[in-house]
Parts: structure tokens; C-alpha cells; sequence
């Protein structure tokens, strides 16, 4: 039925329609490509910051770690978590040493316990990550050690705030599809 219609129309609406359809196709094809690219990248890119902010407080904490100063260490986890735009992205950040027993953390309630096991380092390793789910809200635990020297002396938990990173995700989203719709009708 489309096809019949297609063929009594004429050549300059076929032109028209041929083209609309191929800048259609194309424009799907970009947003889909881009919608995977970005959105792998951003989230790369977020978890790649949590990272950067664990090692930072695994590498200025190993003096407080070591000599036991626990308010030290606790501002410092703090200091980290409130730095500029890093409030909506760091859920915690807590402190580990290497017998699995709580230096420092950022809750304000009572910590949850069931955090210390949701995900450990494995030995050797430089990171770990996992998505953890803590206080209804889910998060993901970056796992990161804390060595002097070659001693593994602690570990740094830093939790990303899954809700924000979606959130950032969506606004990727509804600007891509706005290029989009822009591009169809013009």
C-alpha cells in the first residue's frame, strides 16, 4: 500500500521522501553509535574519578594510617568527599586497615556492616568495583589498597552515587535525542 502511494507520486516528492528517509536512517545511526560511545565513556569516566579520589586519600592517608590518627584521617576522607562538584558524585568514602576493621568513614547514620564485605580487594590487585546497595540507594564501591611500600597497609572504599551517574546519563540522553529531532525537522 506505502509502495502504491510511493509510485503515483511525483518525482520531486520521491526525491523528497528518499532523502527525508536516508537523513532519518543516518541520524538513528549516529545517535544510536554516540548514545553507546558517550554513555561507556562517561561512566568510564566517573568510575575513572572515583578511582583518582581513592588513590588520592590512600596515598595522603598512609601517614595517619600508620601512626593511628584517626581524626586526621576522618577530616581528610571528609575534606574529599565535599571538594566542589564531588557532594552529588561521592556517596562515602571509609577506611579499612588490613584486618577488615573501620578507621574512618563519611556516614552520617551508623555504618552499615555488611559494607565491609560487599567488596574486597583481591590480593594483588589494584582496584576492585562493585555495585553495592547501601541505605536503599546504590552505589558503586571502588576498592582501592593503601601501601607503604610494599606493605598493603589498609584499603579505601570510595562509593559512587549510581542515582547521580544516571542522572548524568539522561541528561546525555534527551540532548542527543533533541540533536536529533532538530536534524529531522531541518
Amino acid at each position: 500500500m506505502i509502495l502504491r502511494r510511493f509510485h503515483k507520486l511525483g518525482l520531486q516528492k520521491k526525491f523528497f521522501f528518499t532523502i527525508l528517509v536516508v537523513i532519518m536512517a543516518i541520524s538513528g545511526t549516529i545517535a544510536l553509535l554516540a548514545r553507546w560511545i558517550l554513555v561507556s565513556s562517561l561512566t568510564d569516566e566517573l568510575q575513572m574519578r572515583g578511582t583518582a579520589i581513592a588513590h588520592s586519600v590512600a596515598a595522603r592517608g598512609a601517614g595517619f594510617i600508620l601512626d593511628g590518627d584517626t581524626p586526621q584521617l576522618v577530616g581528610l576522607i571528609f575534606d574529599e568527599a565535599q571538594l566542589r562538584e564531588r557532594t552529588q558524585l561521592v556517596a562515602y568514602i571509609y577506611v579499612l586497615d588490613t584486618s577488615d576493621a573501620l578507621l574512618a568513614h563519611t556516614f552520617i547514620r551508623p555504618f552499615p556492616s555488611h559494607l565491609k564485605a560487599a567488596n574486597p580487594l583481591p590480593e594483588g590487585a589494584a582496584r576492585s568495583m562493585e555495585l553495592v546497595r547501601v541505605h536503599g540507594r546504590e552505589a558503586y564501591d571502588i576498592a582501592v589498597p593503601v601501601r607503604e611500600g610494599l606493605y598493603q597497609i589498609g584499603t579505601v572504599h570510595v562509593g559512587l552515587n549510581k542515582a547521580h551517574m544516571d542522572s548524568l546519563v539522561g541528561k546525555l540522553r534527551v540532548k542527543f535525542l533533541g540533536f536529533i529531532t532538530a536534524v529531522v525537522i531541518i
